[in-house]
């Protein structure tokens, strides 16, 4: 509940150079050399532009300290027997901050009078932990708060609907009064938790009154008591919370706890057990059995499930008045979620976007690097070398649980060249950008397990005499010195060169696995989905468990090419064994990806002549001894479209049992065309048989013609249309050999018989029937 403080992150830059990175986007388009020195000396935390986190921000303490402070409280929430003779008890987290609460609940009276309150773990100024009880407050119309006859919402239920509104958890609870046998009254609460409170509010009410043990009449209000009718007092809640997401919360009581009362080692298993039993759920992709999220935010295995990330560029280039020399080069990619993952996550949607205009922030200071430039190159020509800076992204994570990707910025300037990382990472739910501390537990335990997991992934010989104290020293100023991505394995830290290891080795990456050490991390954020991917970065090391013994096993992937032919190899490096790829490419993508049946592939998309695009597929995970296996290479690529904004999009494969793939097809034109895909033995596997259309010229007609027109649902044919001259065939859908289907301007959907590249309907030439016929190489 205590706010958070912002940390700074220090990028990491090839020349050695750390540079603060408040604000990542402003770093990724600075235009000017940042002249630091090297900080591997190591001074004192002011000197590195780090202070230690303030106490307003502490880590959140682990559930087994939690739960012995609620003991050690235990006579200020036991139930008062004069009272009630019997009261239950409930472990949970309310408002997800991570610190535990109790709540003390019981019923009074022949009139079923609920009485509650709310006991948190709270952090005091020293650091010590404390059980406080929570205010309540309610809403105007819903009772006065401080009326000892009011009777509070009955949350004595083992589940009730819970409406999440950009992060303001609404819980709903009942509370029925009874006036005799002859009336009821219900009333509908909503119960939110906010720091330190309680706001409740009365939704409805409901009343019967029975005129016979047979007959009764129910009316129904809204809190205004205004009357409505029962279906609509049944939906009032979702009514009032549109836009929410509906989930439901589970609770686990426990009853009688006075008579353990004596007894601690009776008391503390008892509240572990009503603390595992509570949790949160919510629908995802409109099915209840989507994302679980226990009391600390922490989602189920079977519940993460993978998001739709997109990528795009934005770019500016400016050249000299002659037009013939290049001044200033900057390219920054960007993230954002696929448009049904958008409206599922608004609050996740808004921070990427946020964060991939910050690295796009540079365009607006390009007007004015271009001047420089160019003033530059006037006084000197020969000696000028052109400005470039390219933020390039590599996502490591992309689940209904965390996003989170490397960002990596590469300049060159006429004083130098550097290059600085950082990492980014994202609450999917709240859209919050992650700390350290709200993954890590403890910075002593997490040197500890840097410490391990470079010693297990790294040889002796790379290391440097300090390393030990250098990973010390980051740890110490809480996270402060560290680079890190959430990966679906565990946490991958970044060092620059030099920093722990040989300057030669460049930047260096370890994986701290989620199993080293599972209290070390916050629970939420080790649940990934059962399939997943991660995007390399060619040229650096990237560790991932392969062999499933809790070790990172070192991937690499090298790319030697020959910029003046276009030929070149990559070199893919898995178990030590080193397998080379030669392809003539103008670019090459990897893709890690993990199947839901435990299998590792690496799928590299290679990029040739007019966008014509292949898949090379490597098994990395079967055969140790023989390291990567090529499977093959499908004439196929990762799906890439132009928006309506004119922005080059590529939808990224996050999702291996679910590929978006294109095709590059050559029938009556040249076209794009798309399927889902499964992997089956490494290789994709279409879901149906027929290609989605997606880039194509759309064909004119020449001359009037009967043509097969068919019902675009069924695919059954309508018989022949006479279609006129000059209409428009926009391309649809091919089974990728037999036919192709169009849509014209009139509406209907043709179906041709292709014959090869340029024959249809048993030969006829599309050139002859039709205009803007193009093909490309």
């Amino acid at each position: 509940m205590l706010a958070a403080t912002l940390l700074t992150s220090c990028g990491l830059n090839r020349d050695g150079a750390g540079q603060g990175n408040a604000d990542p986007g402003q770093q990724a388009g600075s235009l000017s050399a940042d002249g630091s020195e090297n900080t591997a000396a190591y001074g004192s935390a002011e000197e590195m532009g780090f202070a230690k986190e303030e106490s307003s921000a502490p880590w959140t303490p682990r559930k087994e300290q939690q739960l012995q402070c609620i003991l050690e409280a235990k006579e200020e929430w036991l139930g008062d027997p004069a009272v009630s003779p019997k009261y239950f008890y409930a472990v949970t987290d309310l408002d997800q901050d991570g610190y535990l609460e109790l709540l003390q609940a019981c019923n009074v009276g022949t009139g079923l009078y609920t009485y509650f309150e709310l006991f948190e773990v709270v952090r005091s100024s020293d650091g010590s932990l404390t059980l406080t009880k929570a205010g309540k407050t309610v809403r105007e119309g819903s009772g006065n708060a401080e009326d000892p006859e009011i009777s509070w919402p009955d949350l004595i239920v083992d589940e009730t609907a819970v409406y999440d509104e950009n992060g303001a958890l609404h819980y709903i609870f009942e509370d029925t009064l009874r006036d005799g046998a002859a009336h009821y009254e219900t009333a509908l609460w909503s119960v939110t938790p906010f720091t330190g409170m309680l706001s409740m509010e009365v939704l409805g009410r409901s009343v019967t009154d029975y005129s016979s043990a047979e007959e009764y009449t129910v009316s129904f209000s809204r809190a205004d008591g205004g009357a409505i009718e029962a279906s609509m007092y049944r939906n009032l809640p979702g009514l009032i919370y549109q836009g929410a997401r509906e989930g439901s919360a589970h609770f686990s009581w426990i009853d009688n706890m006075e008579f353990l009362a004596g007894d601690n080692s009776l008391i503390l298993p008892a509240l572990e057990t009503s603390w595992e039993g509570f949790s949160l759920s919510f629908a995802e992709n409109g099915q209840q059995a989507g994302n679980t999220v226990k009391a600390d935010g922490a989602a189920e295995q079977s519940g993460a499930l993978p998001l739709t990330l997109e990528r795009y560029d934005s770019s500016f280039v400016r050249f000299n008045e002659a037009g013939n020399r290049q001044l200033v080069y900057l390219m920054a990619q960007g993230l954002r979620l696929g448009s049904e993952d958008a409206k599922r996550y608004p609050a996740l949607s808004a921070a990427l976007q946020q964060q991939s205009d910050d690295y796009s922030l540079a365009q607006e200071l390009a007007e004015e690097a271009a001047v420089e430039a160019l003033e530059a190159y006037e006084e000197d020509p020969r000696g000028f070398s052109p400005v470039t800076e390219v933020t390039s992204l590599y996502p490591h994570r992309a689940d209904s649980v965390a996003v989170s990707f490397l960002t990596v910025v590469q300049s060159e300037h006429p004083w130098g060249s550097s290059e600085s990382a950082y990492g980014v990472s994202f609450d999917s739910q709240t859209g919050k950008r992650l700390l350290l501390r709200d993954v890590v537990m403890e910075l002593p335990g997490l040197a500890k397990a840097i410490k391990n997991a470079y010693e297990s992934e790294w040889p002796d010989e790379v290391r440097t005499e300090n390393w030990e104290e250098v990973i010390d020293h980051a740890a110490e100023y809480y996270g402060s010195a560290l680079e890190w991505t959430l990966d679906p394995q565990g946490m991958t830290f970044y060092f620059a060169p030099g920093q722990i290891s040989m300057e030669s080795l460049g930047r260096i990456s370890v994986l701290v696995p989620y199993e080293a050490d599972e209290d070390l991390f916050t629970e939420k954020y080790q649940a990934v989905p059962a399939a997943y991917s991660i995007f390399p970065e060619i040229g650096e090391s990237l560790f991932y468990d392969l062999d499933g013994d809790g070790t990172g096993d070192r991937i690499l992937l090298e790319q030697d090419r020959n910029r003046y032919s276009k030929k070149g190899s990559l070199g893919v490096t898995s178990y030590g064994v080193k397998k080379t790829d030669s392809l003539v490419y103008n670019s090459a993508e990897p893709v890690l990806l993990h199947t839901e049946d435990g299998q590792t592939y690496l799928y590299v998309e290679y990029t040739q002549a007019e966008d014509d695009r292949r898949i090379h597929v490597f098994d990395l995970g079967s055969d140790p001894e023989s390291g990567p296996v090529l499977l093959g290479g499908p004439s196929l690529g990762f799906a890439t479209e132009t928006d309506a904004q004119h922005i080059r999009v590529r939808v990224l494969p996050t999702d291996p049992d679910r590929l978006l793939l294109d095709a590059h097809l050559n029938l009556l034109s040249t076209f794009e065309a798309r399927q889902y895909c499964s992997i089956s033995d490494g290789l994709p596997v279409p879901e149906e048989e027929t290609y989605e259309i997606h880039a194509a010229n759309a064909l004119i007609l020449k001359e009037t013609m009967n043509l097969e027109t068919i019902d675009p649902a069924t695919g059954d044919s309508k018989g022949l249309r006479r279609i006129a001259a000059g209409t428009s065939f926009a391309f649809e859908r091919t089974d990728g050999g037999s036919y192709i289907d169009f849509k014209t301007d009139g509406g209907y959907v043709v179906r041709l018989a292709v014959n090869g590249q340029t024959r249809f309907n048993g030969g006829l030439d599309v050139y002859e029937y039709f205009d803007n016929v193009v093909f490309r190489d």
